[in-house]
């Protein structure tokens, strides 16, 4: 029998936030390459299964006490 989850409020809302980043970020290049709609279609739903997918191994992984951290770099040369 598997343990029950128990995440805090910050850190759900953390990887909720990640992931649907991630996930719009994935789906809107593959918006600007397509030239297809009937292919941007398939690709979109097989984007959103794989991201839940990925989102449920990232709370397997939390449940055993991984935690992550989210980093952003800046370019120093970027003005």
């Amino acid at each position: 029998m598997e343990k029950n989850l128990v995440i805090s409020k910050e850190d759900l809302k953390d990887l909720l936030s990640i992931n649907s980043s991630i996930l719009v970020g994935k789906v809107m290049k593959r918006i600007e390459i397509s030239n297809s709609t009937k292919e941007l279609k398939a690709q979109v739903k097989e984007l959103i299964y794989e991201e839940y997918r990925n989102l449920a191994n990232m709370f397997d992984m939390y449940n055993k006490g991984i935690k992550f951290e989210r980093i952003n770099f800046i370019r120093s040369d970027k003005k």
